[in-house]
C-alpha cells in the first residue's frame, strides 16, 4: 500500500510541471505545512498515551491546562529533537516521515523554523486531545 502522504508528493509533482513557480512555491509549502502539522498532532497524541490514568492526576492537569499553569505545562510531553534519547526522533526523522522525503535534501527549500513551530503546536494540541480524551474515558471532567 502506498503511502499517503508519498501519493500526495507524486500528485503534487506532477501539477507542478504545469503551473507557475510562484503558485507552485505557496501551494507546496501549504502542503508541507499541513503534512507536518497532523506529524505533529499524531505524535502528540502517541506521546500522551504515556501520562499516569490516574483520575486525581487527570483532574490535576486538566485543571492546569485549563487555568495555563506553567507547572503543569512544562510537565506535559514536548518534542525532543536533542538527540540525547537513542529512540527519540531527530528533526530529520520528522521530516522524513511527514513528508515522505530525503528530508536532508529537501529542507534547504524551506522555512524550516516555521514548520517546526507548526509541528510543536499541533503536536502540544495533539497533547492536550488525548489527554481530555482519556480524562473523558475515566469520567474525569
Amino acid at each position: 500500500m502506498v503511502n499517503a502522504n508519498i501519493f500526495a508528493k507524486i500528485v503534487l509533482d506532477a501539477f507542478l510541471d504545469n503551473s507557475s513557480d510562484l503558485e507552485l512555491q505557496k501551494l507546496r509549502d501549504r502542503i508541507d505545512m499541513e503534512l507536518i502539522g497532523r506529524e505533529g498532532y499524531r505524535n502528540g497524541r502517541s506521546a500522551a498515551t504515556w501520562i499516569d490514568g490516574d483520575p486525581k492526576n487527570l483532574q490535576r492537569i486538566l485543571k492546569g491546562i485549563e487555568d495555563g499553569d506553567p507547572e503543569v505545562l512544562d510537565s506535559l510531553p514536548s518534542p525532543d529533537f536533542s538527540g540525547e534519547w537513542a529512540d527519540s526522533p531527530t528533526w530529520t526523522d520528522v521530516w522524513s516521515s511527514a513528508l515522505g522525503i530525503d528530508a536532508e535534501w529537501a529542507m534547504h527549500m524551506h522555512d524550516t523554523d516555521e514548520l517546526e513551530d507548526e509541528y510543536r503546536e499541533k503536536y502540544a494540541e495533539g497533547v492536550n486531545d488525548e489527554i481530555i480524551k482519556t480524562a473523558q474515558g475515566y469520567g474525569v471532567r
